[in-house]
């Protein structure tokens, strides 16, 4: 999906996680080269017309409703059974999101 595009493309295929230095250096981003990389083998791809989009209001943020969704600090504390208040969590996320992005 492409911000504000109402066209799809749906793939199917397998992906596998590798740790291939070559690959991951071609990936370098602000100097900073990712741990892993996902390779993706496509076996068939489908351009999909505006409709889902469009019914859906993927890119109309003023109709989506958030509430009651957990956020990823909380789901991290509680699905991953962590010693973290759910606060810690958030404070991490939002270094990161600062400090760690590339």
């Amino acid at each position: 999906m492409v911000p504000d595009k109402g066209e799809t493309l749906r793939i199917s295929g397998s992906a596998r996680i590798v740790r291939d230095a070559w690959l991951r250096e071609r990936m370098k981003v602000a100097d900073r080269v990712p741990e892993l990389a996902l390779v993706v083998t496509v076996e068939e791809a489908f351009l999909h017309c505006t409709k889902c989009m469009v019914r859906s209001r993927m890119w109309k943020p003023e109709t989506w409703n958030s509430e009651g969704l957990a956020s990823i600090g909380e789901a991290m504390v509680v699905h991953g059974n962590l010693d973290l208040s759910i606060a810690e969590m958030r404070a991490i996320t939002e270094n990161d999101e600062q400090t760690r992005l590339y």
